[in-house]
């Protein structure tokens, strides 16, 4: 019997910025660097494990849209720096992505330090202020 491997990174409650459904989307964020970390730890196929870093990548596209939008629906003025956070890390992800491409059909372990250090930093430092704009700005109607 082997030894089930722990995922590279694990949802807690730390990791909430108070909105549900940003927090359902990096929960998915989480669980998709978790896949792509496992096909790469179990030594999948590069097609496979290609398949896992695209869907990856996909879907951070859509979660900073989705944000992004939200931050200006909730009128959170740091949303031009935050968008502008979110395009560097797609451009680390899509540069990750192409030497993955370009490779050995292995992810370095360096890129999954760096994607788990970035997400972890990226929601407790910054995503978490919108989370608390959004709480204070609330009006009463908008909690009914």
């Amino acid at each position: 019997m082997t030894a089930q491997r722990r995922p590279l990174l694990e949802w807690t409650p730390a990791l909430s910025v108070l909105e549900d459904t940003m927090d359902a989307e990096h929960q998915r964020l989480i669980s998709l660097m978790n896949a792509l970390y496992e096909h790469n730890e179990r030594g999948s196929d590069k097609t496979s494990i290609g398949r896992a870093f695209t869907e990856l990548l996909e879907y951070t596209r859509v979660h900073f849209a989705d944000e992004e939008r939200f931050m200006a629906s909730v009128s959170y003025p740091d949303l031009a720096n935050h968008a502008q956070a979110h395009k560097h890390l797609l451009l680390c992800v899509e540069l990750q992505a192409r030497e993955f491409a370009d490779g050995n059909g292995k992810v370095p372990s360096r890129v999954f330090d760096f994607f788990k250090s970035w997400l972890t930093s990226h929601i407790l430092g910054a995503d978490v202020k919108y989370g608390h704009h959004s709480r204070a700005h609330k009006t009463p109607e908008a909690e009914a």
